[in-house]
Formats: structure tokens, sequence, C-alpha cells
């Protein structure tokens, strides 16, 4: 692995990591406000994610099982920060390594599977939100 590429490869999961925030609240600013309403703060997605992080998490033990467990944490946050890898930042250009036509069907595919292990996860719990 060249420097380039990890320099490049920490900056982009950098950039993605504190900037997606940012555009959810976006996101959530402009919904309200064509609805006629005044909407959320711009950097309040960035407060409920600091709350998020200090809870405590609960799991149901007779039911759930590894799925639960690993899929939120380690399985979804891996593989946006893998699929960030492929989005090409503004201001740097990508090494040769990460150009290239396969990686927009190697992106919707991570993102497909964490997509997949999120509904699997809701299953895994037994509960009357996952459908089983």
């Amino acid at each position: 692995m060249s420097v380039s590429f990890a320099v490049f490869a920490v900056l982009n999961i950098g950039f993605v990591l504190l900037v997606s925030p940012l555009f959810m609240s976006l996101i959530k600013i402009v919904k309200a406000r064509a609805q006629g309403r005044r909407g959320p703060r711009l950097l309040q997605t960035y407060y409920n994610l600091a709350k998020l992080l200090r809870k405590e998490t609960i799991y149901s033990p007779p039911v759930s099982s590894w799925v639960m467990r690993a899929t939120p944490p380690y399985v979804c946050l891996s593989m946006a920060v893998v699929a960030a890898l492929f989005v090409p930042p503004l201001l740097y250009i990508p090494p040769e390594p990460v150009a290239g036509f396969g990686n927009v069907i190697l992106f919707l595919y991570l993102l497909g599977l964490a997509r997949f292990f999120t509904a699997l996860s809701g299953l895994d719990a037994g509960s009357t939100f996952g459908g089983g």
C-alpha cells in the first residue's frame, strides 16, 4: 500500500464520518421547510449522536444472538467506511488503484450488504418490529 493511498483513505474516511451528520441535518431542515415548519438546528444531529454514544447498550439475552451484537456497530459501520473509499473526494485526486468502473458495482454491493445485515438484526431480535 502506497503512502498516497493511505493519505487518501484517512482523509476520505475522516471527511465522510465528520460531514455525513451535517448532510442529515440539512435534509431534515429542507423537509421541514417544505412542510412549513422550522425544523431542527443545523448541528442537532451531532448533539443526538453524542447523546446516543453515551447511552448503555441493552440486548435481549434469551432471544438475540451474535448477529444483533455484531451488526450495528461493526458490520454496518465497516461497510460504510469501506464504501467511503470508493467515493472520490472533491479536492484530492485518488490514486490509480481506486479508480475504475467495477468499483461502482462493489460500492452498491457493500451498501446492499449493510442493509441486509440491518434487516437480519431486526429479524434476530424476535420483536414485532422485526416481522417475525
